[in-house]
């Protein structure tokens, strides 16, 4: 995996506007809590990137391939570790521990700004 998920920095998505950060955030490395998109956020498809935008906070993030793949990979619950599984398949010669580390800091900014959240 090239430069993480997006493009801005190596694992954050690109802030179009700053929304109320939660507290809490996910555990990378926990296979029993699973993680869903929000409810609340629309998605648009520019070429292989994907664009978020949360209705409620009106914040966006622009997603470069990798970040859109994780995304894509939440269209049904999933934990982190199940998302770290998925994107070794497509990257079988990065190492487990730079995969990890990207979906780890993707997952917490993506959960933060509340574009992903606990499934129940």
């Amino acid at each position: 995996m090239t430069g993480g998920p997006v493009d801005a920095h190596p694992a954050l998505p690109q802030k179009l506007h700053r929304p109320p950060y939660r507290t809490a955030v996910p555990d990378p490395n926990d296979r029993m809590k699973l993680l869903r998109r929000s409810g609340r956020v629309d998605e648009t498809r520019i070429g292989d990137r994907v664009v978020l935008y949360h209705r409620d906070t009106g914040s966006g993030v622009v997603l470069n391939p990798a970040g859109s793949r994780i995304w894509d990979s939440l269209s049904t619950p999933s934990s982190p570790a199940e998302l770290v599984d998925r994107l070794i398949a497509d990257h079988a010669t990065t190492p487990r521990a730079t995969i990890a580390s990207d979906v780890a800091a993707y997952v917490t900014a993506l959960y933060e700004q509340q574009l992903i959240e606990d499934h129940t």
